[in-house]
């Protein structure tokens, strides 16, 4: 009797890719004494991380055994920017997120992700639809590879690694909390991450935490600094992005809850709180002096 295999059909997209990787994962889960608190956290992540990606308006999310890839479709070109933007800022919620809860569960050594963020332009959806009907596709391009590849690079949080292109077309979208700058890439990391293929290598930027210094900044230069700062993370409002996927710390399982109390107690006691006394101790300074 004659098998049907179903049917293969393809198109060509364009769209964003964001590749996100567990840090040291293989460590985890060839380590018997921490597989099985691994494992949890595994579980755990694959379900917010989803959220998340499903929050951003992912076309497409797969998990890939340490991490996941999402696809974002882009119609038109001229909206690319917009989306990376959004893409940004749900790679820097994801990674804040996780450092600051590990997702409810305790580990000596802090697990970390990596991020990478690609701009797809000529890329090939492939649809299978099996015998019953069931249909299952993935993405295929230069720039989905490359997202794959500098997953594998650590960087500064929130660990986003991308391409000049896109490190352009978001300067125009307010993402005052990140600053990127150019990588230089060894001859070691173009054979371990790049298979060699030193094109691949080129115009790529990463998340950095240094602080462009000033010449001189006189103390009450610092101290309006910090108020116009006060004021801005008082009257700050949840973007569209952050309320979609907040509701998961309500709506989701019983631990999602406990992780969505320990990032606001986190947000409210610890980073605001210091926040809030670095102000003091500045202005205290400036009234003795």
């Amino acid at each position: 009797m004659a098998v049907t295999t179903g049917k293969l059909t393809s198109e060509r997209v364009r769209g964003l890719v964001w590749v996100c990787d567990i840090q040291d994962s293989t460590k985890y889960l060839n380590n018997d004494e921490k597989v099985d608190l691994f494992e949890d956290y595994i579980a755990r992540f694959y379900y917010i991380s989803s959220q998340i990606a499903n929050a951003a308006n992912a076309t497409m999310y797969k998990w890939t055994g340490d991490g996941f890839i999402a696809w974002f479709d882009c119609d038109l070109d001229r909206n690319a920017g917009k989306l990376a933007a959004s893409l940004c800022e749900a790679a820097w919620q994801l990674s804040f997120l996780n450092n600051v809860t590990q997702l409810g569960l305790s580990f000596k050594s802090p697990i970390k992700l990596r991020n990478g963020i690609t701009y797809e332009k000529d890329g090939l959806h492939i649809m299978i639809e099996n015998p019953v009907g069931e249909q299952t596709s993935d993405y295929v391009g230069r720039d989905v590879v490359l997202a794959f590849r500098i997953s594998g690079i650590s960087v500064d949080f929130p660990s986003i690694i991308t391409t000049w292109e896109i490190v352009n077309r978001v300067k125009d979208y307010p993402l005052d909390y990140l600053r990127f700058e150019k990588l230089e890439i060894s001859e070691e990391q173009i054979d371990r991450y790049f298979k060699g293929e030193k094109r691949l290598a080129k115009s790529l930027f990463g998340t950095s935490a240094k602080i462009k210094e000033s010449r001189y900044r006189s103390t009450e230069n610092v101290i309006k600094e910090l108020v116009n700062t006060k004021t801005k993370i008082q009257n700050i409002a949840p973007s569209e992005f952050a309320s979609k996927y907040h509701s998961i710390f309500t709506n989701g399982p019983g631990w999602a809850k406990v992780v969505g109390d320990k990032l606001i107690e986190f947000i409210k006691h610890e980073l605001y709180g210091n926040f809030e006394e670095l102000f003091k101790t500045t202005y205290i300074n400036k009234k003795i002096t």
